[in-house]
């Protein structure tokens, strides 16, 4: 991330207060912690809120530098909607956006630093750590999007494959050694 994850400010989404340096989500006074990975996907969709975020960003996001496959992702989204009380077929809060990402669809809401200031004791470390700003989002690095996906690369490597069916089926063998005159060695009989 530009900031480190105490720099990051709480919001709001949907019934849900979102305190991002703790990896807490709180509803009716009961809180929720989820794993870092998935406070940083929620923090990635929530910056661009209403708005695709692909694969490869949310990726680039939560395993930079990483490979990470496309289930592994898929996983870590129905937690955070497990987590969120949300249903991947009728979504409130997190859309799947057939064979590119995903987008939050909840509204999203940043109090005002009075408000928030109100609520904690001055000099915390909470209350300093929003004076900061916002930033929700990771820079996505430009090589990301450039790297061919798992789909890209399975076809590859499928297409590899059925070549090499093909050559054998169809009687491809590795040129046999010749005799000068590029007729093949036969075994001279005596």
């Amino acid at each position: 991330m530009t900031n480190s994850r105490q720099d990051l400010q709480d919001f709001h989404l949907a019934e849900w207060h979102v305190q991002p340096s703790l990896d807490l989500l709180t509803a009716d006074g009961a809180g929720v912690h989820i794993r870092p990975q998935l406070m940083d996907m929620l923090v990635c969709l929530a910056a661009r809120a209403g708005r695709t975020v692909t694969r490869q960003e949310l990726t680039a996001v939560i395993w930079p530098g990483q490979f990470a496959s496309d289930s592994g992702l898929a996983r870590c989204v129905a937690e955070l909607r497990h987590a969120l009380g949300d249903n991947a077929r009728q979504p409130r809060i997190i859309e799947t956006i057939p064979k590119r990402g995903y987008r939050l669809i909840a509204p999203v809401a940043v109090p005002s630093p009075s408000v928030e200031r109100a609520g904690n004791a001055p000099g915390s470390d909470r209350a300093d750590a929003r004076e900061g700003g916002v930033d929700y989002g990771r820079d996505v690095p430009e090589q990301a999007a450039a790297r061919p996906s798992t789909f890209d690369r399975t076809i590859a490597r499928l297409n590899i494959l059925a070549m090499a069916v093909r050559a054998r089926l169809w009687g491809w063998r590795p040129a046999r050694p010749s005799g000068q005159d590029g007729l093949p060695l036969r075994a001279m009989e005596p």
